[in-house]
């Protein structure tokens, strides 16, 4: 389904001295099965956006569109917009409280008017999508479940519920790296079922792999909306604006300081190996490292 935003301003404490502008004056269009990661410093607006996307959070000027439906219509029906869209909070395994995965993952599903058989079915079903083995996972205790596990048990519950629309808030933050990645390719896994995926996250690398666009934002603005290539390889851009880039495109700018100039298509971490590996096949014997300009300790980005 695709979102519209058409100037959308959301202020804290409106009318007093201390109104805080959460965003302001935001125009945005996302596809339907789109991945957009969003990026940006904190208290940026990254979280009121997603939230006000979700109907979390009232605005206070502008439309917020879902399929061309504004969310905000007094004819509106608020359950559709439930039933669209899912969201995931940061560390969701904490929102776990039910004593079985099978009734925590069923919960949303209480008032869905599906029988018992129903409800049953597409526990088993979205389990099973998250790698789960049913009969083996149903009866445990999602509190005695890894991280990894308990963060992808959280998921079920919202992806029970059928959403067209999943928004996440740093949902990679402190999971260990085969656990993020893992998560990471099941986030892409429903990408291409169609799932339209909206991530706030700081961590460019899992960006730069799997999200089609980057919004990067800054005081309640968009600042930028464009591809992972386009954006990660300006690194003046991203230093200025106290963000991180992709280690792909950091090792390449290091390398084009001293003469080696590999493709700035490579963003990714295979496109990028690709390009290293077609630079020193088309150079032959001839040392890719040799003669180099020398690179001074003023001109190397900063390892955040």
């Amino acid at each position: 389904m695709s979102i519209t935003l058409k100037n959308v301003s959301l202020t804290w404490q409106d009318g007093t001295a201390q109104a805080i502008n959460a965003l302001l004056n935001v125009s945005l269009h996302i596809e339907d099965g789109e991945f957009v990661g969003i990026m940006g410093q904190t208290g940026c607006g990254k979280s009121s956006l997603i939230q006000a996307i979700a109907g979390l959070l009232p605005i206070s000027e502008g439309q917020i569109l879902i399929q061309g439906d504004d969310i905000h219509s007094k004819s509106y029906d608020k359950n559709l917009l439930r039933q669209t869209i899912g969201i995931i909070f940061q560390y969701p395994e904490t929102q776990l409280f039910e004593t079985t995965v099978e009734k925590d993952v069923a919960f949303g599903l209480k008032y869905s008017g599906l029988s018992k058989a129903e409800v049953t079915q597409r526990v088993r079903q979205v389990l099973t999508f998250m790698g789960f083995i049913y009969e083996d996972i149903k009866r445990e205790s999602p509190l005695a479940l890894s991280g990894g596990e308990k963060r992808r048990i959280a998921i079920a519950g919202v992806l029970a519920c059928k959403p067209r629309i999943l928004i996440l808030d740093e949902p990679i933050a402190g999971l260990d790296p085969r656990g993020r990645e893992s998560f990471l390719k099941l986030l892409h896994k429903l990408n291409k079922e169609g799932i339209t995926i909206i991530m706030v996250s700081h961590n460019a690398d899992a960006l730069s792999e799997y999200a089609h666009r980057i919004l990067v934002m800054e005081n309640g603005r968009i600042l930028l909306d464009d591809t992972p290539n386009r954006i990660f390889h300006d690194i003046p851009f991203m230093e200025q604006h106290h963000l991180d880039t992709s280690n792909p495109c950091r090792i390449t700018w290091l390398l084009r300081q001293q003469g080696i100039h590999l493709s700035k298509e490579a963003v990714r971490y295979d496109s990028f190996l690709h390009s290293l590996v077609s630079h020193c096949t088309a150079i032959g014997n001839e040392d890719p490292i040799e003669n180099r300009k020398a690179v001074t300790a003023d001109e190397i980005p900063p390892d955040r």
